[in-house]
């Protein structure tokens, strides 16, 4: 279902532009900048698999790109010289989307002065400046942007998007048989893991909200380690184990072995042994939750 966000700025009657939501998914972004702030912006999408180019709102001109930094009462105010065009893209053939648009206006001078965007892997640079700027923010928590609309004449006055859902996909659970099913959903992120050889349990982030997920297996406190991400910048990509046999568990396999893979870096293998039997990793995709099975040992574990 599609959500449209209304346009937040400044003289939101001035003459108004709509892209509408029939893409895809938002692919390159050029920003064009000048003394006055953002000047122009030229969108393209993608519907169906081929490329779709919105139009041009604002006043564009191809011109020579040069910034100059100025010192005011001790704030950094970077000024546009001349024509400065930035480009933003999304690689959306890597399952990168567009989350979310920060824009900053000035209210004397009405117009957009500054914007930023934000995917599921990453956030651009800062485009123009903020000083005595106000600053709002375009996201729907759990949705993608396809679209943009708002207002202009030789600036960017206002700006609104158009979201829609994003399906999330899910990883089946791999190891042994025996135990329950549990599951810890998917709508936050993963800022912590506790790990054993009998247990897992995951700290989560939510609505900028620490989120404890529930104990899977025995928590013994013995041998209990913990792999805590730099988040919000660093997140799960693979996670890899191994399953087996232990004599005492009813002769169930159960995982002795769970090793997390982030887009900066390799954990230790927790548990026994180093070798993987399986692998949950969707290229292109984000870790953002945990399900499985358990008794009083971890029996399976998938990925959202």
């Amino acid at each position: 279902m599609i959500q449209k966000l209304g346009a937040r700025g400044i003289k939101l009657s001035e003459r108004s532009w709509d892209d509408g939501s029939d893409h895809d998914d938002v692919t390159k972004i050029f920003v064009q900048g000048s003394r006055q702030g953002i000047a122009s912006l030229y969108i393209n999408y993608v519907k169906n698999g081929k490329p779709k180019d919105g139009s041009i709102h604002g006043f564009f001109d191809y011109g020579l790109t040069q910034t100059v930094k100025l010192i005011y009462n001790a704030d950094v105010i970077v000024v546009f010289l001349l024509s400065l065009i930035l480009q933003f893209e999304i690689n959306h053939l890597q399952n990168e989307h567009l989350e979310s648009v920060d824009a900053y206006y000035h209210i004397k001078s009405y117009d957009l002065k500054a914007i930023q965007f934000k995917t599921n892997f990453r956030t651009s640079e800062l485009m123009g400046y903020t000083y005595e700027c106000t600053m709002f923010t375009l996201a729907v928590k759990g949705k993608k942007i396809i679209g943009f609309h708002g207002s202009d004449r030789v600036q960017i006055f206002s700006l609104g998007a158009y979201f829609t859902s994003i399906t999330p996909t899910r990883l089946e659970a791999k190891g042994g048989m025996g135990g329950k099913k549990w599951d810890d959903g998917f709508d936050h992120e993963i800022r912590k893991g506790e790990v054993s050889i009998v247990f897992v349990k995951f700290m989560y982030s939510k609505d900028n909200r620490v989120v404890l997920g529930a104990d899977h297996g025995t928590n013994t406190l013995h041998g209990v380690e913990e792999f805590e991400l730099d988040y919000p910048s660093e997140y799960i990509t693979t996670v890899e184990g191994n399953y087996d046999i232990v004599h005492g568990s009813d002769d169930l396999n159960v995982i002795l072995m769970l090793r997390f893979k982030t887009n900066k870096r390799t954990s230790p293998a927790f548990g026994f042994g180093k070798i993987s039997s399986f692998v949950h990793h969707k290229q292109g995709y984000k870790i953002v939750g945990f399900h499985g099975i358990s008794g009083n040992m971890l029996q399976q574990i998938g990925v959202h």
